[in-house]
């Protein structure tokens, strides 16, 4: 039957208290606007750090938090002008530097993100965020085991650090060592039983490992606080199907492409699903559907590269923690590596060689 599918969950450090803005009304109202953005309302929250920047023009904090939000609501030049800012007033400052690397690294620049991160590290050894920013860094550029040290370290220094717990164990998962990864991914997901993207991890683990009704505990513990994610309705869908429970298997997966009609996963795994009941007419019908939004499904249509990153999610879905996790390209018609397909050895330019033929 086919993989499961994973997505990611909030940010713990996009935003930071500004704890240098002077008096407790300011850190009050700074922490009030930080709120807001997380909560779903990032132009509601710009509009309020804008007016504050007004009052602290030179307040490197103030300017990340107005770039993140800015980001967040697609304006990429603006928030570039806010992060170059805020460097230019506190060119060694941790905070500003692992933003930029951050910044960088969800755009894909992962030499400047990495530059950024080791940077922040010189600086400041035993940060939490500078040791997860260079553990993103080092995994993004091919290095797990690397990565993995840093967010290990990472933990050394704050063992229940949300973030730390939960990308060592993605990157623990990403090397198949699961049983390694879930003491760490329950941590997490403790110490943040809000986040619906922790609680979906966790089910993946537990179905990897063979608990079944422990993974679908976990993905119920997603849905409720996240109805619209297709990746967990699909994956207890998967999951109640391997279960015995058919028809709530099917009804659980149906609710993710009605969600997202283009979840190729959720097509895939309901076509693999209707087809062993001998509904092939329908299985046929969403299998053709999976394929012409991922040709991957054409030769594996299980699935069984799914496994290969954390990274694909529904349309709408937001993925953050970890990119959270995957590389450019993934699931979206990209390069399968850094070398993209061979090139043609020089020669001759095509049309000279057609004259030849042709004679």
């Amino acid at each position: 039957m086919g993989r499961f599918d994973i997505y990611g969950g909030r940010p713990h450090r996009t935003y930071h208290s500004v704890v240098d803005a002077g008096s407790d009304d300011q850190l009050s109202r700074m922490n009030e606007y930080i709120a807001m953005a997380q909560n779903g309302n990032p132009r509601g929250a710009l509009s309020a750090m804008q007016e504050l920047l007004r009052e602290f023009p030179d307040l490197a904090p103030l300017h990340i938090n107005v770039g993140n939000a800015l980001g967040m609501l697609g304006d990429e030049k603006g928030a570039r002008e806010h992060y170059e800012r805020a460097l230019s007033l506190e060119p060694d400052s941790v905070l500003v530097l692992t933003s930029l690397s951050r910044w960088h690294r969800n755009r894909s620049d992962l030499g400047q993100a990495e530059r950024y991160a080791k940077k922040a590290l010189e600086n400041a050894p035993d940060d939490v965020n500078a040791l997860c920013c260079m553990g993103y860094a080092a995994e993004k550029n091919g290095r797990p085991e690397e990565a993995a040290g840093y967010f290990a370290a990472a933990m050394d220094v704050d063992p229940g650090d949300v973030e730390a717990n939960s990308c060592l164990a993605g990157v623990l998962v990403r090397l198949d060592r699961n049983d390694e990864a879930l003491p760490y991914m329950e941590a997490a997901a403790e110490a943040d039983p809000d986040d619906a993207g922790l609680h979906l991890h966790l089910g993946i683990l537990y179905s990897r490992l063979g608990r079944g009704r422990d993974a679908v505990n976990e993905y119920a513990a997603c849905i409720r606080l996240s109805p619209g994610v297709p990746s967990a309705h699909a994956n207890m869908g998967l999951e109640l199907f391997h279960m015995g429970m058919t028809e709530p298997g099917i009804a659980s997966v149906r609710e993710s492409v009605r969600l997202d009609p283009d979840y190729a996963h959720g097509h895939s795994s309901l076509s693999m699903m209707l087809s062993s009941l001998g509904r092939d007419n329908e299985a046929l019908v969403h299998m053709k559907k999976a394929t012409a939004l991922d040709p991957r499904y054409i030769r594996d249509p299980a699935g069984r590269h799914m496994s290969a990153s954390y990274g694909h999610a529904g349309r709408d879905q937001a993925r953050t923690r970890w990119p959270r996790r995957a590389p450019g390209g993934y699931m979206r018609g990209g390069p399968a590596g850094p070398g993209g397909p061979p090139r043609r050895k020089a020669g001759k330019p095509s049309h000279m060689r057609r004259k030849k033929r042709l004679g």
